[in-house]
């Protein structure tokens, strides 16, 4: 009989070689939390939310990345320094802001002239409270220009507008004292707070995309770390012809025309009135303007009937002073040399101003 017992022991040792060796995990012991640790963790949460507020308030100051808020800012800086008595004043929206150059209006008249225009969110709002700062400080300019798009006048204050009144340099709630005034509810408040104080929040798309950016955005920033917004030191801000975009803006605004009827919204109105109030206390002319066009929307038989029944409503306020006056001539443009429907492309702008400075100071 065979004696496999060796055999035997050496497999088993095998075995048991084979097998790992046992590791014990360590165990967290969780103790029970109480009151104070909660709050330690709430006040430590805290600061690093805020310091990292701050650091994107130091961001955003230094490196805007969001176009819109970056103009608003810049025009109250700008009025801020100014040094002496200006002749013009160009207010209005994104429409003037990129078609009213004051230096070839300089050259054309021999005038001084400033671009203190925003955008169309802000409604009529804007400009006034921008005038009525300016003649506090310099009292009456020779005149004031102001253009909008025309489908600004039948806004009412929005989201929008609430992100940008967060952006005007001035003292908070300058919509509480400034006439017209604006009623803004809790909610619209706290919209405006988060746009002035919270940019980690308000402007975390904006922050985003200036710090991962897509690469046809890169190649526009030039070695800057956030989108260059090319303000002049008078306001002007031009932009390159974009007709792709034109050609789609083109047809929401036919579709606009069609769902909408011409009306002056309630802000607009008092605005108007305000303005026209300034006009007549300082002895002033004010001319309103419309922004240039695509010409396409000049054959569109809906767009000259929203755009004459917008005319009309402007109108009855001209009639009541001699001192505003509205200037029905529109310029109109090809796709090619626009930015949009109704912004320029740069190429343009020199014929534009002088057709303005034609219209408005040699009429």
């Amino acid at each position: 009989m065979v004696d496999n017992s060796a055999q035997n022991q050496e497999d088993t040792l095998l075995v048991v070689d084979d097998e790992p060796p046992r590791v014990d995990l360590p165990r967290e012991r969780v103790r029970r939390s109480t009151a104070k640790d909660l709050v330690v963790l709430c006040a430590c949460m805290s600061i690093v939310v805020f310091l990292a507020n701050m650091a994107a308030m130091f961001f955003v100051d230094n490196n805007p990345p969001n176009k819109g808020y970056a103009v608003v800012k810049s025009k109250w800086k700008l009025l801020d320094g100014i040094e002496k008595p200006l002749d013009w004043l160009v207010l209005g929206d994104s429409s003037c802001l990129a078609a009213v150059d004051p230096a070839v209006w300089t050259e054309a008249t021999g005038e001084s002239v400033l671009n203190l225009c925003t955008l169309g969110d802000l409604l009529l709002l804007d400009d006034v409270w921008l005038l009525k700062d300016y003649l506090s400080q310099h009292g009456a300019p020779q005149g004031v220009v102001v253009m909008h798009a025309y489908d600004m006048w039948y806004r009412e204050v929005g989201d929008g507008a609430l992100s940008l009144f967060g952006q005007i340099e001035r003292p908070w709630g300058i919509w509480d004292r400034a006439k017209p005034k604006v009623e803004l509810n809790a909610s619209d408040r706290l919209k405006v707070f988060l746009a002035r104080f919270v940019p980690l929040l308000s402007q975390a798309k904006s922050i985003r995309d200036a710090l991962v950016p897509s690469p046809a955005s890169l190649r526009d920033r030039k070695g800057s770390i956030a989108p260059q917004f090319n303000i002049s030191d008078s306001g002007f801000m031009p932009g390159p012809a974009r007709p792709i975009n034109v050609l789609k803006d083109t047809q929401g605004h036919k579709q606009f025309v069609r769902e909408n009827k011409p009306i002056v919204s309630s802000p607009n109105q008092k605005a108007l009135s305000e303005l026209v109030s300034l006009a007549e206390e300082f002895g002033f002319p004010v001319k309103v303007v419309m922004s240039p066009l695509h010409d396409e929307l000049k054959h569109d038989e809906a767009f000259r009937a929203y755009f004459e029944g917008t005319l009309k409503e402007l109108n009855a306020y001209a009639d009541k002073t001699q001192h505003l006056k509205f200037v029905s001539k529109v310029e109109t443009y090809p796709a090619s040399a626009m930015q949009n429907s109704d912004n320029l492309g740069r190429a343009k702008v020199s014929d534009f101003t002088r057709k303005l400075v034609r219209d408005v100071v040699m009429d």
